[in-house]
């Protein structure tokens, strides 16, 4: 028996008060086999009587000589040793207390994180994201001083060590960016001179998904980044690219909402600042240009007035004369004003996805436009079994659908933001393959989080 347990059982019999301190554990929060059987005893005689009397050692040795149990007899002598105890004192038997809470919750957080591992190598994923589930709340139940406990490793974390081990990933394949999809880079890939429209409707993740996108060809291809943020300010986006790199040193991330309020705990206050550490944060009037952990930069420009389509064009072009640009985010077409008026929404649209395409091919990037379905487009996937995005569903757009090389799609409904996901596809793919159903990634959006999972 450890000493915590010890105490707490001694504790509770010598003062039968302490008893509702620990009457919310149970008895498996002890290890010796008879310290479980000396509080399930106590505690259930406790529950019997009413709550009106607690067990106490000279009622405890009565009883337990008149029980015909074999347990009894061992724990008649653990009572008899207990009773020539000194006393112990509140301040000890609290102590001890802690400490057998804390030692428990790193068992049951051992305990998931090792059922999440045998499911891996049996692949029953369903099974694994359950156990890594139940793992990550016991971890933050805890509140243990670790910022990540070794003794728990998520399903998601050792199936890309595995895959990376079997087939590292290129950096940039014949001018492609590894985005850190492998669903996405597998059917294809994302380059220079191309241009990519990823759709989704009202609250679907637009900005989170891309923002996540221009992060990992950031970090992964060590991608020179222009994100043009129409719809948040030049603070919201930086705190989301922190956010996005906070949870690569810790699974959970943290809150970007309550960053941003100032209201973060102290720990998501402390998991920030380690990742801003990794950047390198120039402030302009009206854009940021941060030096990141990869060593390359990323420029976050949110205007504050409406910008044209010349005008998108024109800072990216001299962003890659000044400083080199690979890739540029445009968030999103709807917010930019057409440098020309053809009269008609939809000819507006394919003038500007037409100059987005000019734009990737005169300076070598590869250029990403977010675009918002309409709401028929929207009301049509939701009917779907399983629900996701067609090409169609772009709405009185044909010109985008022409102007672009691959259109991607991301989807998200109540159902979805409960569970933390999205899905994501691939309606159209001029030099690869499409997923029409789309696949499942990461989501959360509160802590500013979108990445690939493993199914």
């Amino acid at each position: 028996m450890s000493e915590a347990e010890h105490t707490v059982v001694a504790a509770v019999l010598q003062r039968s008060s302490r008893l509702a301190e620990v009457a919310p554990l149970g008895p498996e929060f002890f290890e010796d086999r008879l310290a479980r059987g000396l509080w399930s005893f106590s505690r259930g005689y406790h529950r019997k009587h009413g709550r009106r009397n607690a067990l106490d050692l000279p009622l405890a040795r009565t009883l337990l000589e008149r029980s015909s149990k074999d347990v009894a007899v061992e724990l008649l002598d653990l009572v008899s040793d207990y009773e020539g105890l000194q006393p112990i004192s509140d301040a000890e038997f609290r102590d001890a207390l802690a400490s057998l809470i804390t030692d428990r919750q790193r068992a049951l957080i051992r305990a998931h994180g090792t059922a999440s591992l045998e499911a891996v190598l049996k692949g029953d994923w369903r099974r694994a994201k359950r156990e890594m589930r139940r793992g990550l709340v016991a971890v933050e139940d805890a509140d243990l001083e670790d910022d990540s406990p070794a003794d728990i490793r998520s399903a998601i974390e050792v199936e890309v060590e595995r895959r990376e081990v079997d087939n590292p990933p290129p950096a940039e394949v014949a001018g492609g960016f590894d985005v850190g999809f492998s669903r996405i880079t597998r059917n294809v890939t994302l380059r220079r001179r191309e241009l990519v429209i990823l759709g989704g409707y009202a609250s679907d993740g637009k900005t989170q998904f891309s923002k996540a996108l221009a992060y990992n060809a950031n970090q992964r291809s060590r991608a020179r980044v222009l994100f043009v943020a129409l719809e948040m300010d030049k603070r919201e986006m930086k705190v989301l690219f922190v956010a996005q790199h906070a949870a690569t040193l810790d699974r959970r991330g943290v809150d970007y909402r309550a960053i941003l309020d100032g209201t973060e705990s102290a720990r998501d206050k402390k998991l920030y600042h380690r990742a801003l550490d990794d950047f390198e944060v120039k402030k302009h009037e009206d854009d940021l240009e941060i030096e990141t952990a990869s060593g390359a930069s990323l420029h976050v420009w949110a205007p504050r007035k409406t910008i044209d389509m010349d005008q998108f064009v024109g800072r990216a072009q001299g962003i890659a004369e000044d400083d080199g640009l690979d890739l540029v985010v445009g968030d999103y077409l709807e917010l930019i004003e057409p440098s020309r008026d053809f009269g008609q929404y939809r000819l507006n649209l394919k003038h500007m996805a037409e100059q987005g395409k000019s734009l990737a091919r005169e300076v070598d990037l590869l250029v990403v436009m977010n675009h918002q379905i309409s709401r028929k487009g929207r009301d049509d996937a939701e009917k779907r079994r399983p629900k996701h995005y067609l090409m169609r569903d772009l709405g009185e757009s044909s010109g985008l659908e022409r102007a672009a090389d691959t259109i991607l799609w991301i989807y998200t409904d109540d159902d979805l933001k409960d569970e933390r996901e999205s899905k994501v596809g691939i309606a159209k793919a001029r030099k690869g393959r499409t997923l029409i159903n789309g696949f499942h990634v990461m989501s959360d959006f509160s802590r500013g989080l979108v990445a690939e999972i493993m199914e």
